[in-house]
């Protein structure tokens, strides 16, 4: 694991990529805490002006309306499925 976030705290992650090139700034984050520190999900914005909405219950699915992205996350899911 490299960088995390730390609830309540602003940070300013950086996506830099592998080739040389400017750094792309991160407009927004979230982590989804798991059970362990090994089944979270972050999250990182790559455009502003996006609000992401999670939803615990229901089918594993999500939704994009407008600007609105929602994700539905039932319980017990792995980090993998989340992301997939």
């Amino acid at each position: 694991r490299s960088l995390t976030s730390t609830p309540s705290v602003l940070g300013s992650i950086l996506k830099q990529p592998k080739s040389t090139g400017t750094p792309l700034p991160v407009y927004g984050q979230i982590k989804l805490a798991g059970a362990d520190e090994n089944g979270d999900v972050f999250f990182r914005a790559l455009q502003s002006g996006f609000t992401l909405v999670v939803q615990a219950g229901g089918a594993l699915g999500n939704s994009i309306a407008g600007r609105v992205v929602t994700l539905t996350v039932p319980a017990a899911t792995a980090a993998s499925a989340v992301v997939s």
